[in-house]
């Protein structure tokens, strides 16, 4: 995966921006995410925001991957948000309503 991302660095098709690789065009990213089957870009979405919850990404940052992630991440969803749920509902109230909502889903099928 880093040789598929230092690659697209090199050509261009990212760039740092804030201490972040982003892609310089959003159809760029829509493509690629396009081009990635939903399963695959949902397993990815919670590997990332495992990754930034364990680095100590604002919650909301992490909170997006999860939405993304559904339903793989139910598990990490539910022991990320008892812990994040007051941090993030402070500072991303609709998010955090959206995740509780998901983690109701998993919780009561």
């Amino acid at each position: 995966m880093l040789s598929i991302v230092a690659e697209a660095h090199a050509a261009g098709l990212l760039h740092d921006c804030c201490g972040r690789l982003v892609f310089r065009h959003d159809l760029l990213r829509h493509a690629l995410a396009d081009a990635v089957p939903a399963s695959t870009r949902a397993m990815l979405h919670g590997r990332t925001a495992s990754t930034l919850a364990a680095a100590g990404a604002a919650p909301e940052r992490v909170a997006e991957h999860l939405l993304n992630a559904a339903p793989s991440g139910g598990e990490f969803l539910i022991t990320w948000l008892m812990d994040c749920a007051a941090p993030l509902t402070a500072r991303a109230p609709v998010m955090a309503l959206r995740l509780i909502d998901l983690t109701m889903e998993f919780s009561h099928p």
